[in-house]
């Protein structure tokens, strides 16, 4: 029998995956970042304040060690390439303008793969970005200027095409949802940026701070040629597309277990067992065994939720009314509806891939349903209380599988006038992803607007409402994004989304 043929893209994911290349990048990674901490640290001391920084998501991430990120936002590349230009409605990022509001200036850090000094998010999408919210909020207006985006002002043609689109897209903006008066952006959004380029210095930023307008400073961490003297071989943007290479290793993950050099190696058993002065053989094993002994934990936790939700005896004893401090509620639902959403620490577990659908008092009470796949697989009907599901940031059919299941409970707690003086609080271990998308499949069911919650609300069957359709659902996240500022559910959520309200209308 023929061996099978080794595709190019087969041969390229290959090479990623193996061991000196996932290696180089990881040491890649580490010297990049130790760049961003001084840039930092630099702007630090020569402004004497401390601006707001922010990772775009995902390979900004991986590039802000632990305690230096305030927050995220995610700026696609795609939505920055040649032709394809756009605003995104789904990522709208208000937590940055609200750090540009209260601080003057705030920075994103980001990176690009060989061949370029910035990514495309940074010299096209944000920069639409800005250009859409200046004009929103009435701080700017006709044509774009050379000045609105710094690394196209050489191609006018480009520049042209560009401003071709932005009158459409002001226009979809304010016709999206989004209460724009709401959000609070008092000067002019301008942009500059810092890279390893010798003429993009962090001194050159800082001399761009003006009283006059808000600041974003774009930081990108890579080099965009290899440093010499290295002992590895040097991966530009070597946080880019992660899920090719990083064997389920995650920029939390990695940080907590890397072994740098000033640091003394951790007892037997210890936390940081990834040293990349290893072997590449033995690094590579190092970083299998993390990423197994991160699973194995979130797979206990999980499990303990599910023996917990099922045992009357372990009733919470915190109940109450009042949601968490950190609950954040989605408001303008209208008076037959208090829906909210958090982080599932504040519940007393940061358990991955699970969300939790409670209605207060008990954040989880007794008799929860459970919804599970795999080994966890333990169904039970759904009767008073709280609502489990197992929803993986990887797989293309658990939230598809669950929307029923959380849209039924929300009917049953939302619309009834008994029950609607409890809120209803959706709860995923960031608060930002999971929850987030069931807000939006709650709000969808139940609103004949795309937003306010009559009384006695009935679930709209999928496709039967004007609001099941793509487009209005990144309307309804767009809204719910002003309020939950950090919101970022995955493209694969939101596809599971449109899929569910909308099959018909699947087009990218």
């Amino acid at each position: 029998m023929d061996e099978p043929v080794l595709t190019y893209n087969r041969a390229v994911r290959e090479l990623r995956r193996s061991e000196g290349d996932v290696v180089n990048r990881l040491r890649s990674i580490v010297r990049d970042a130790e760049w961003v901490e001084e840039v930092l640290s630099l702007m630090h001391n020569e402004d004497a304040k401390r601006y707001p920084v922010l990772a775009n998501l995902r390979c900004g991430a991986w590039y802000l060690r632990p305690g230096l990120a305030d927050g995220a936002v995610h700026f696609k590349s795609t939505d920055g390439h040649y032709g394809t230009w756009d605003f995104s409605l789904s990522r709208l990022n208000v937590n940055l303008l609200r750090s540009l509001e209260e601080h003057g200036a705030a920075v994103v850090v980001d990176a690009t793969r060989k061949g370029k000094v910035y990514p495309d998010s940074f010299a096209r999408t944000i920069p639409l970005w800005a250009a859409v919210i200046n004009r929103v909020k009435g701080l700017a207006d006709g044509p774009l200027r050379p000045d609105e985006f710094p690394l196209v002002s050489n191609n006018p043609s480009e520049l042209s095409q560009i401003d071709a689109k932005v009158a459409p897209f002001v226009s979809k903006a304010l016709a999206c949802g989004v209460q724009w008066g709401e959000v609070h952006v008092s000067k002019r959004v301008a942009i500059t940026y810092v890279s390893q380029h010798p003429g993009h210095t962090a001194l050159r930023a800082i001399g761009s701070l003006s009283e006059s307008h808000h600041t974003l400073i774009l930081v990108s961490a890579c080099a965009p040629t290899p440093p010499q003297r290295l002992s590895y071989t040097y991966v530009q943007g070597a946080g880019d597309d992660h899920q090719s290479w990083s064997r389920g290793l995650t920029p939390p993950l990695f940080w907590k277990r890397v072994l740098l050099d000033e640091e003394q190696p951790s007892p037997a058993g210890g936390p940081r067992t990834i040293d990349l002065n290893q072997p590449p053989i033995d690094c590579i094993a190092a970083i299998d065994q993390a990423v197994s002994q991160e699973q194995a934990e979130a797979t206990g936790g999980v499990r303990h939720h599910v023996e917990r939700t099922a045992n009357p005896g372990e009733r919470r004893s915190d109940d109450s009314s009042t949601p968490p401090e950190s609950a954040v509620e989605i408001e303008g639902l209208g008076d037959a509806a208090r829906l909210y959403v958090c982080a599932s620490d504040r519940l007393g577990s940061s358990v991955p891939d699970i969300l939790f659908v409670s209605c207060l008092p008990g954040a989880l009470p007794d008799g929860a349903a459970v919804v599970f796949d795999g080994e966890l697989t333990g169904e039970r009907p759904e009767g008073e209380g709280g609502l489990v599901c197992v929803v993986r940031e990887s797989s293309k059919k658990d939230f598809l599988k669950a929307i029923p299941h959380v849209v039924g409970r929300a009917v049953g707690r939302l619309a009834s006038p008994a029950d609607r003086a409890a809120p209803l609080l959706l709860a995923c271990d960031t608060g930002a992803g999971v929850s987030v998308a069931a807000a939006v499949a709650v709000i969808a069911a139940l609103s004949p607007t795309g937003w306010a919650i009559p009384p006695h609300a009935a679930a709209l069957p999928p496709g039967t409402s004007s609001f099941h359709t793509k487009q209005r659902l990144r309307g309804i996240l767009s809204r719910i994004s002003t309020f939950v500022l950090a919101a970022s559910p995955s493209r694969n959520l939101l596809k599971q989304l449109n899929l569910y309200y909308s099959p018909s209308d699947q087009r990218d």
